[in-house]
């Protein structure tokens, strides 16, 4: 009896202390810094174990005590956050912030997920909060500056385009460069990741050394991009609508072009005549511009005004921005989901350039029973884009508009015209030509993802997933007949037709298992095995013809006569066999270690198989008792690994003897063309990183510092053979380079109130690459950099190799050069051709940003910067010695040699010389980019809840405002030269490819 009466009597005790104790409803509403609903957040009473968690809508309510004042409220991606409980008789609205890193952030990881705190090994997780709303076609060039070891190159500034990423410095020197992506667990190809919605991503984990990456075995060499896409939450079902305007302009350079007047001067100071004034001379019996007085000349000068043009403004244009985003989600105990539709319409900064792209993604995910999850993550889009020529030439209307004089009109002032266009002095009109010669090109794309789940007894999950992907790219080039381009290649009349394109299609199967358990609370394990089998089949054509009567009829079937037709067919083969092991003894010292096996169709017989494998091992030291408590630091993990990984971005059948069909003494012939080799595998790398995460001053400072050790051997480069066999060269596995740095990142929170929230972070990245070994320690041209990129031993990859300008002669004007002993010339065929130690390789790269929140209103500002490499300014020829006078020139040219003007830094104009190589157009690339600026304002609650929205947020956004650059002439990021000249090295070039251009936007986002 007694043994009853004791719990009857504790209850009755506490029961009577609540009956006694004075308390106070409090109700509220958690918003995230977007406005949006933040679902599951604990609120809790300081000092006390009492709370509460925030139901579908943020919505909370919660008994406090009248004694008790303050609330904590946590929850996972977001800054811990104290707030007053207030009288209860208001609601309370607290805005919660997403903070850069966590230690329960989940980290995608190959095959399954870890956190901040217990993932062995360097990775980099992006919040796709930070990826929403950027008015860019493709997320790539989104993650610029958000994580450290990551290098981000927009390719150039054409709509849609996507970037150049490198993880942790150059990792090949001809094959593959870029990371693997990885899409909801399904490696996927470049189309992919170009055509998915940026606001379709939850998270992007970036895996960067052997412990996280070598899972991924001969794909992980240069890293991992791990994607996950929204999912459905369970609760009440939400609609989102984002709708974004905006203008874009090409982004200023420093390039101070001649005008009207500056450059008619020019050319009669120099004694050249141009093609409009000759005729008009003529007339009058003057022989050339330069044989009357400046005076006179204006008078000639005067009947080309009528023509003046600025070709900025007949070229380029402010292109408008538009997109529209839809999505429902939500769900139900056993079922989530999660659907979207995207629209995206950007007009290009030039005449005849645009991008759309309509998108969708389904994701939906179903628990059968206890044991037993399906689900599906569906992803399609078709995108067009009408394109421009990217040639170093007057076909690109990015080298017109710095090219043609401002004496010369598009419209034909002279008989010397076609079609009522003028020629201009270039013999070409690009006006006309975006006009008469359309092209576009346009893909449809989609991904899916198909999985089962089982979980038939605790801590086993089997999973089978069947990832398949598909591509349909058609490109089309229409040249019009008695267009001018058509004129010069067919004589008019004629007009002719390119359609090429292809079909490519890929499918993984991934099987695995994984078991986790904790054993005595103290031991933790996790194994996973698993298999993968990929296959991928390729499909191309091309057709061309000619003779089209009407430039409306410009479909194959209207063509008088095919010229020529082509197919091609490809395809590959993997299997992999792969397996990981954790263990965690008191989340304290934790170990990891992965083996994968891969076989491979693109190598040899003998070589078709590769193992890779990593381990790494982590000691949390705030887990010890002599930091365990310590107020100044709050966590502190210190971390190392090793391991290799390869690279199989080669070829499908270069490992095989090429043939070719032609023609001998009339009769077909089948001859070879390349030489193979069955001994060929896979490059692979031994990657050494060590590392310490920290979390300081109550949370507070933030980040973790980073050294790594890539060392690439076996590198797939062409090695010369005896020409006795009918070939100069054959690929094999020679050389090897390393890349080596550090990497910091930093994040600290300067206020935390309830009203207020400030913080400021960054990262910053060293590398330093550097060639090792080559074939036999011969030095290597790279192909398409016109000797102006080389590889050798002790050098960085693609170092310059040039002749070095020593100046003007003060004495005569002479430009200089140097020769191999020291000593210089002005005979430029004497000149030596020097090794320089300048890469077009940043060697320093990272981010800058700060976010601040005031009551709903908040202000954030993103920083890139970059330096340390150097980059070959082709483009500022037009500041050079005369050589191309008939085209327009730079201010500067003006400033040459003469007997008064001697300390000038050009020498002096000679219109017959050539403009020689050196590296006098060799510039340093150092820049700072403010790359982001957003100020936003989230409705309050009490006034949109009548209109039954759960949150309203507006926003203005400037992107790509401005840029420093103190050592280069034109914006310094640099992706492609030319990529139809070929020059297609990151940042080795600068050819008037696409420019970057600068943002305006306005948006608006209301979730219902």
């Amino acid at each position: 009896m007694k043994k009853r009466l004791l719990p009857i009597a504790l209850g009755f005790l506490l029961l009577s202390q609540g009956a006694f104790a004075q308390s106070r409803p409090i109700k509220g509403q958690v918003l995230d810094d977007k406005g949006e609903p933040v679902v599951g957040a604990a609120i809790q009473i300081k000092g006390t174990h009492q709370g509460t968690v925030t139901d579908a809508d943020g919505n909370f309510s919660l008994e406090v005590p009248d004694d008790d004042n303050t609330l904590v409220i946590r929850s996972v991606g977001f800054t811990t956050q104290e707030v007053q409980a207030g009288d209860g008789l208001q609601p309370l609205v607290i805005h919660f912030s997403h903070t850069t890193t966590t230690l329960n952030e989940t980290v995608i990881v190959g095959y399954g997920t870890e956190t901040k705190k217990t993932i062995v090994g360097a990775s980099s997780t992006i919040s796709g909060k930070e990826m929403e709303n950027i008015p860019m076609g493709s997320f790539t060039n989104i993650l610029q500056g958000k994580a450290s070891g990551v290098q981000v190159t927009a390719q150039n500034g054409a709509p849609g385009s996507p970037a150049f990423v490198r993880v942790r410095g150059t990792g090949s020197l001809s094959a593959g460069q870029g990371p693997l992506y990885v899409i909801d667990g399904t490696p996927v190809s470049s189309d992919a990741y170009s055509s998915l919605n940026p606001n379709d991503i939850e998270s992007i984990s970036v895996l960067k050394d052997a412990s996280t990456a070598s899972i991924y075995g001969s794909r992980g060499s240069n890293g991992v991009v791990m994607i996950t896409t929204k999912k459905g939450t369970k609760g009440k079902s939400q609609i989102k609508y984002n709708f974004q305007y905006g203008i874009k302009e090409k982004t200023p350079d420093n390039y101070d072009m001649m005008d009207f007047d500056q450059k008619l001067k020019y050319e009669r100071d120099l004694g050249y005549t141009n093609q409009y004034l000759q005729p008009l001379l003529d007339k009058d019996g003057i022989s050339s511009i330069d044989a009357i007085s400046e005076s006179e000349a204006q008078k000639y000068w005067n009947m080309l005004r009528p023509y003046e043009t600025n070709w900025f403004d007949e070229i380029l244009r402010k292109g408008h921005f538009v997109q529209h985003d839809l999505s429902f989600s939500g769900g139900s105990d056993k079922t989530t989901y999660f659907l979207s539709f995207q629209s995206y319409r950007e007009d290009g900064i030039s005449l005849g350039s645009d991008f759309d792209r309509k998108s969708g993604s389904l994701n939906f995910e179903h628990q059968v029973n206890k044991w037993v999850k399906i689900g599906e993550n569906a992803h399609v889009a078709y995108s067009k884009e009408n394109v421009l020529r990217d040639r170093f030439n007057v076909q690109n209307p990015f080298a017109a508009i710095y090219m043609y004089n401002p004496y010369e009109s598009p419209y034909d002032f002279s008989a010397n015209g076609l079609n009522g266009f003028n020629l201009t002095s270039q013999g070409y009109n690009i006006v006309e030509a975006i006009q008469t010669n359309p092209e576009w090109k346009g893909t449809l794309y989609g991904l899916s993802s198909t999985y089962v789940e089982l979980a038939p007894v605790k801590g086993l999950t089997l999973r089978s997933q069947l990832g398949t992907q598909f591509a349909n790219y058609s490109r089309e080039t229409f040249m019009s007949p008695n267009s001018i381009l058509d004129v010069f290649v067919n004589g008019g009349g004629v007009g002719s037709k390119t359609d090429n394109g292809y079909n490519d299609f890929t499918f993984s199967w991934t099987n695995t298992a994984q078991y986790e358990k904790i054993f005595n609370d103290v031991n933790r394990i996790k194994v996973l095995i698993g298999t993968e089998f990929t296959k991928d089949k390729y499909k191309s054509y091309s057709l061309t013809s000619q003779g089209y009567a009407f430039a409306d009829l410009n479909t194959q079937e209207n063509a008088a006569t095919p010229i020529s037709t082509s197919t091609s067919r490809l395809g590959w083969t993997m299997m992999s066999y792969f397996a990981r092991a954790e263990y965690g003894y008191k989340d304290k010292y934790m170990a990891s270690f992965s083996v994968r096996n891969d076989g491979s169709s693109r190598f040899g017989t003998n070589e078709q198989y590769g193992m890779f494998y990593a381990g790494g091992l982590a000691w949390i030291l705030t887990e010890e008792d002599f930091l365990k408590g310590n107020p100044y630091v709050n966590f502190l993990k210190l971390w190392a690994s090793v391991g290799t990984v390869g690279n199989d971005a080669i070829n499908d059948y270069i490992h095989m003897d090429q043939y070719q069909l032609g023609t001998y003494n009339g009769g077909n012939v089948i001859f070879p063309s390349e030489p193979g080799n069955e001994e060929l595998t896979w490059e692979k790398n031994t990657n050494y990183s060590i590392g310490v995460d920290f979390y300081l001053f109550n949370n507070k400072l933030t980040g973790s510092l980073d050294y790594f050790n890539k060392y690439t051997y076996s590198l797939l480069l062409e090695k010369p053979i005896s020409p006795t066999t009918g070939f100069l060269s054959q690929i094999s596995n020679v050389g090897a380079i390393s890349n080596h740095g550090m990497e910091l990142t930093l994040n600290y929170d300067i206020i935390n109130t309830e009203d207020w929230h400030w913080s400021v972070g960054g990262n910053l990245t060293l590398v330093k690459n550097e060639v090792k070994k080559l074939n036999s320690g011969e030095d290597l041209i790279w192909d398409n950099a016109s000797a102006l990129n080389y590889y050798k031993v002790g050098y960085p990859a693609d170092f310059y190799y040039l002749q070095k300008s020593a100046g003007v002669d003060p004495n005569n004007g002479d430009e200089l050069w140097y020769k191999e002993d020291g000593t210089t010339t002005n005979d430029y065929n004497e000149a030596g051709l020097f090794y320089l130690d300048k890469s077009p390789n940043p060697t320093y790269f990272g981010g800058v940003y700060t976010n601040v929140s005031f009551k709903g209103i908040g202000l954030g500002i993103n920083v890139y910067y970059s330096g340390g490499n150097y980059i070959y300014n082709n483009q500022w020829l037009v500041a050079h010695d005369a050589s191309s006078i008939y085209q327009n020139m730079a201010v500067d040219a003006a400033d040459y040699w003469t007997p008064t003007n001697k300390n000038a830094p050009n020498p002096k104009p000679d219109i017959n010389k050539p403009t020689y190589d050196s590296d006098r157009w060799l510039q340093k690339g150092d820049f700072i980019r403010l790359r982001d600026i957003t100020l936003s304002y989230n409705l309050p609650s009490k006034l949109i809840n009548k209109a039954k929205m759960q949150a309203v947020q507006v926003y203005l956004q400037a992107h790509n405002l401005w840029y420093w650059a103190p050592d280069y002439k034109g914006d310094p990021e640099i992706g492609i030269g030319s990529s139809e000249s070929g020059y297609t090295t990151p940042g080795g070039i600068s050819l008037y490819s696409y420019p970057t251009a600068r943002a305006f936007t306005f948006g608006l986002s209301v979730t219902f």
